[in-house]
């Protein structure tokens, strides 16, 4: 039977409170659903009672609980698989009635014995879209699932239990947490809102009110993840005459979706006396934002140390209370003042007090390392499966190391055991004129080797050279990568091709370096050999037989536009000191995505309505201008998408009725013609790229979904022709009742992430074309894309994101998407390549070009005895997916990109005779 316990003290009184107790064969209150496995087990259970093991699946739990008064829902877990397992918790509240208003909590179970803790005091949605508290008090709804995962996994003593790590307590000190009114606050601090003002009776609070701003970022910690934004005012606390040491943090962890804190200077004033003042200029704001630029990760690091105890530089010094107040003047612009902790004790607790904020850096650190759990990736595994145990020669013994050469499309990991057959001094790759192609090895070390530098001879073919500056050096940086969206779950992962020819070997590191051929367009056709040499720090050099077969036929140049959503990466500074920085890293970034063979991108152009003089938009086209005229000079040539640009002014995205009545119209399409036209009218007049105006970024609700159909309709009557519209959505089957048909059908190009050819048909039937978003893979930059454009007319295609992040640039963790970026930028504005624009979207455009030049040689020569084969080449591949199909692994391997890319090649070689 299952005993739930009636306890006769109040919650507050109690330090723990068990949950559950399982002392029979049944789950209950459990139960099992979407084909779910879960019984009660003696294994792995507590106090003589069983525990709950799920096998697969989900269990819920339906039942009234009230879980005030406490801190934590723990469990003593126990993961017998071999490998980490995501778990899931949903918990819903008597306010619940979606996904977006329930909480969705995501952590993993390490093998073996640990125990879980999720934190009470949580927000509804997801940290990309939090919604409010979570009412513990009136919980309805506990569900744990293992995802797609196996088991076994065993919960045992599901209990609540109150924080009890505020453990030293100091005589007289006073401690404090800004932010919201709502919201968690750490045990043993007092809570400040931006309402909480000082009176004699309270003891402590702000003084005439000053402006302030409140935030919960949800990360790292819930004493640092909360705070305010003081820009000039004063807290006052009351406190007997006396020496004080004062503890604050006024430093910004940055927000999911929010900025890197800038600022031009600070300062805190102790009873009027100057006790800290900071500048920032714009070198030194470069210096901290990219400190961690050229910095790897490593396993043997600690998170938390790494990057929590750099973010954060707490301010600390004395001040004397004579009048019995200590009154803390803040001043500053914007976001210098990011007030969050505040710690006062008399300097006479010097020692205790010390001891106080150790113990309030390790109380930090374990909600820090509670709530984002590193799962380190498998070695021991590519996509073949499990790799045997590497057993080094003798002379490998010696050498102090291993190189092994594995397929490029896999993904290395720092920690990567090599296949005995990948052992090997021999590399061999094979190119078209003109393209780019990856040169990779990895070295796995037995012993440090310190420095190692890396450089290429040239390639011979009889009668023909290539130089070897025709190889770019590169060493893939391995860092920090979010498993699950908010990064809760984290691992360590190879991201970016850094352009330099050296790398430090260490102990039980696998170092892979990625060089790429650029290849001329005009190359004589044959098999050319070099070598690439590794010179080590002992002397030592290693060297390595190159070969490359290199077709003469130059790949034909997409015919659709294919790109980023984005087109900079602007630095988060203030515009007035940045000059022309923000142009010229456009600029840098337009020419690396034509190097790359991209055609299109988005967030331009910039136009801004000024202001309205007798019924007609004063509207500021320079921005626009000149991004326009700069990315014809790199030789873009296509439609662009102006997401993220918008036209400013009025809102885009909905039926603006405040801005057409501040204008003087009185219907909502008048003012809509008025502006579209004169916006089509300088377009013609400057000679502008096609553009297509994003009207919406998926809407969700059945409301939110309607607001957006309407607003897309008003565009598509008030717009002139030459005006386009399009808007992130999806749409798959869709049936007479589907929301989003009067939206696809509204948008001129409705932009679809998940579509299929049903819902291609109905756009088509509209009148309208269709565009294809995110998902960027080579496979679906590749033939998926070759088959889309070519028997579905697909107009555009963009995947998330050049670089949209925001916070530090290299730490993903405390933001939104750096690990999501194609290119990423430094100190000196080079434009740095991650393996997935290169590995993912290059070769997937390559393929793409090479299945079109072939088809377009299959047209010109029909006659070819080769055409047959060739036709053949394309159609039977065309013919194993259909649209929809965006998982190339689900029929074929890693191998067949090369496999058949070869293929293509090859016959390009013979349809060119």
């Amino acid at each position: 039977m299952l005993c739930v316990a009636l306890f006769v003290a109040s919650a507050q009184a109690q330090t723990s409170r068990p949950l559950v107790t399982l002392n029979s064969d049944s789950i209950a209150p459990f139960e099992v659903s979407g084909g779910g496995k879960a019984s009660a087990s003696m294994e792995h259970a507590s106090g003589g009672n069983r525990s709950l093991r799920i096998d697969a699946g989900y269990v819920v739990w339906y039942a009234p609980q009230d879980w005030s008064g406490f801190d934590f829902l723990e469990a003593n877990t126990f993961n017998a698989t071999a490998q980490p397992i995501q778990l899931y918790v949903e918990i819903q509240d008597t306010q619940t009635k979606d996904y977006w208003t329930r909480v969705n909590y995501n952590t993993v179970i390490p093998p073996g014995a640990s125990t879980l803790i999720v934190p009470t005091e949580l927000y509804v949605g997801e940290k990309a879209r939090p919604g409010r508290v979570m009412d513990k008090g009136h919980i309805k709804q506990l569900v744990l699932s293992l995802g797609d995962s196996k088991g076994p996994v065993f919960f045992g003593n599901l209990r609540l239990e109150k924080d009890l790590s505020d453990k030293v307590h100091v005589p007289g000190l006073k401690a404090f947490s800004f932010g919201p009114a709502n919201g968690h606050t750490m045990s043993g601090f007092t809570p400040v809102g931006p309402t909480t003002l000082y009176t004699d009776g309270k003891g402590y609070g702000l003084k005439s009110p000053p402006a302030v701003r409140a935030y919960d970022v949800l990360q790292p910690d819930p004493l640092y993840e909360r705070g305010m934004d003081i820009w000039g005012g004063n807290f006052v606390v009351d406190l007997p005459n006396g020496k004080y040491h004062v503890f604050v943090n006024l430093d910004n962890p940055s927000g999911f979706w929010g900025e890197y804190q800038i600022y031009r200077t600070r300062s805190v004033k102790a009873n009027g006396v100057e006790v800290v003042h900071e500048t920032m200029d714009l070198s030194q704001f470069k210096q901290k934002y990219f400190r961690f630029a050229d910095v790897e990760d490593s396993p043997a690091e600690n998170t938390f140390d790494k990057y929590q105890l750099a973010y954060f530089h707490e301010k600390e010094f004395d001040a004397e209370v004579t009048d019995g107040h200590l009154d803390l003047r803040f001043e500053g612009d914007g976001e210098a003042n990011a007030v969050s902790a505040l710690v006062i004790y008399p300097a006479a607790e010097a020692a205790m007090g010390r001891n106080y904020l150790d113990n309030l850096r390790e109380r930090r650190r374990f909600y820090f390392d509670n709530y984002f759990k590193r799962v380190l990736p498998n070695g021991n595994l590519d996509s073949r499966g499990p790799i045997p145990a590497f057993q080094p020669t003798a002379e490998e013994k010696a050498k102090g190391y291993a190189l092994f050469v594995r397929d490029w499309m896999e993904d290395i990991p720092v920690n990567a055991v090599p296949r005995r057959e990948e052992i090997t001094n021999k590399l061999s790759i094979f190119a078209s004129a003109g393209q780019l192609e990856p040169i990779v090895f990895s070295v796995t070390s037995f012993v440090d080797l310190g420095n190692v530098s890396v450089s290429c001879s040239n390639l011979s073919l009889s009668g023909a050279l290539l130089p070897a500056s025709a190889i770019q050096m590169g060493i893939v940086s391995h860092r920090l990568t979010r498993v699950t969206p908010e990064g809760s779950v984290y691992t360590i992962a190879p991201r970016l091709i850094m352009p330099r020819a050296s790398a430090t070997l260490k102990k039980g590191v696998t170092t892979t370096f990625w060089l790429t051929l650029h290849t001329p367009m005009r190359v004589k056709a044959g098999t050319y050999r070099g070598k690439i040499t590794l010179t080590f720090a002992n002397g030592r050099h290693e060297v390595l037989g190159l070969s490359a077969r290199l077709f003469a036929t130059p790949l034909d140049p997409l015919d659709v536009p294919a790109g980023p959503w984005g087109s900079s990466i602007d630095l988060p500074w203030y515009a007035e000191d940045l000059g022309d920085y923000n142009r010229r890293i456009y600029d840098k970034c337009l020419a690396k995505m034509r190097e790359y063979g991209c055609t299109t991108f988005s967030g331009i152009p910039t136009i801004k309505i000024r202001g309205w003089k007798d019924g007609k938009p004063d509207i500021d086209f320079s921005a626009g201008d000149w991004q326009m005229a700069d990315a014809k000079a790199a030789g873009f040539k296509a439609l662009v998408v102006n997401y993220n640009g918008g036209i400013q002014g009025f809102d885009n995205y909905h039926i603006d009725d405040n801005a057409m009545k501040a204008a003087g119209f009185s219907r909502y399409t008048d003012f809509l013609h008025v502006v579209l036209s004169a916006v089509d009218a300088h377009a013609k007049a400057a000679n502008w790229l096609p553009v297509a105006y994003n009207l919406c970024d998926e809407p969700v609700t059945k409301e939110e979904v309607a607001s957006a159909s309407a607003n897309a309709e008003a565009w598509r009557q008030a717009a002139p022709a030459g005006i386009l519209t399009t808007g992130a959505t999806s749409i798959e089957s869709p049936k007479p009742d589907e929301p989003r048909l009067p939206l696809v059908k509204a948008l001129k190009i409705p932009n679809l992430n998940v579509h299929d050819a049903a819902s291609i048909k109905v756009i088509h039937d509209a009148g309208n074309q269709w565009g294809f978003y995110n998902g960027g893979s080579r496979w679906t930059f590749g033939t998926y894309m070759f088959k889309a454009a070519e028997q579905y007319g697909m107009k555009f295609r963009l995947s998330w994101h050049w670089n949209a992040s925001a916070g530090d640039p290299y730490y993903a963790l405390d933001c939104r998407e750096d690990d999501y970026a194609w290119c990423v930028t430094n100190a000196n504005m080079d434009i740095i390549p991650t393996i997935h624009f290169d590995r993912e979207i290059r070769a997937g455009i390559d393929d793409y070009r090479a299945m079109f030049t072939l088809s377009r040689l299959i047209r010109e020569h029909p006659n070819n005895p080769e055409a047959a084969a060739a036709r053949n080449l394309i159609e039977s591949k065309l013919a194993a997916f259909n649209l929809g199909d965006r998982d190339h692994s689900a029929k074929w391997t890693q191998s067949e990109f090369g496999a058949y890319r070869l293929a293509l090649d090859e016959a390009i070689v013979r349809m060119s005779k």
